[in-house]
């Protein structure tokens, strides 16, 4: 046997094979993965020879990864992991797989950190995450489109007599710092601490309106 680490799969009824193959469709020959199933009309003492049989043959650096935590197959990894001093997680899926086969492939080890955290993360509520980005989406959309807006902006004139206190809608901060400042443009508007985009987008639509801007 090559002496790269090797995976392997425990898994009710040999499912885990079928992960194999969507692997493969990525990164092509992983032939340092291997399977034990637990079969129906297998006993405990008989899946375990198996597996043991499996597990001395793999060398330094392998991981075992199981599918179901508090099952047969993991009781049985735990058990020959503690005996070998082979590392072993349970939660087998996709991503896990494809995590610890490609760093198998391309640096020849396998760091069980990244592996487990690739398990944990592609394990998600898909309808929230979604709604999530829309919504993310949407408000980095709306801050790019102040921003553009600002940057057209910025060497529009403010009146010298101008007074703040008759524009409706802005933030008591913004107003009395925009008082103190009196900048001569928009440019020097936004630089102000404690005035806001939406600020500067209250006074704009104050500009165009009062002064025909």
């Amino acid at each position: 046997m090559d002496n790269k680490p090797q995976i392997l799969l425990l898994t009710h009824g040999g499912w885990g094979m079928s992960l194999v193959k969507g692997v493969r469709m990525i990164l092509g020959a992983v032939d340092f993965v291997s399977e034990v199933p637990l079969l129906p009309e297998m006993t405990l003492p008989e899946y375990l020879g198996k597996v043991k049989a499996e597990v001395e043959k793999l060398p330094e650096g392998s991981i075992i990864l199981t599918d179901v935590f508090g099952g047969t197959t993991t009781n049985v990894g735990a058990k020959l992991g503690r005996d070998f001093h082979i590392k072993v997680y349970s939660g087998l899926n996709a991503p896990m797989l494809l995590e610890a086969c490609s760093q198998i492939t391309f640096t020849g080890t396998v760091n069980c950190d990244a592996v487990l955290q690739s398990g944990k993360d592609a394990v998600k509520d898909v309808i929230e995450e979604v709604e999530i980005q829309i919504k993310y989406e949407g408000y980095i959309k709306k801050i790019e489109r102040e921003a553009e807006k600002m940057l057209k902006n910025e060497e529009k004139q403010i009146p010298t007599n101008i007074d703040y206190g008759k524009i409706p809608n802005l933030a008591s901060e913004a107003r009395q710092k925009l008082k103190e400042v009196r900048p001569l443009n928009i440019a020097q508007a936004i630089r102000i601490s404690g005035v806001n985009p939406a600020d500067i987008s209250i006074l704009l639509v104050y500009l165009r309106k009062q002064y025909n801007e």
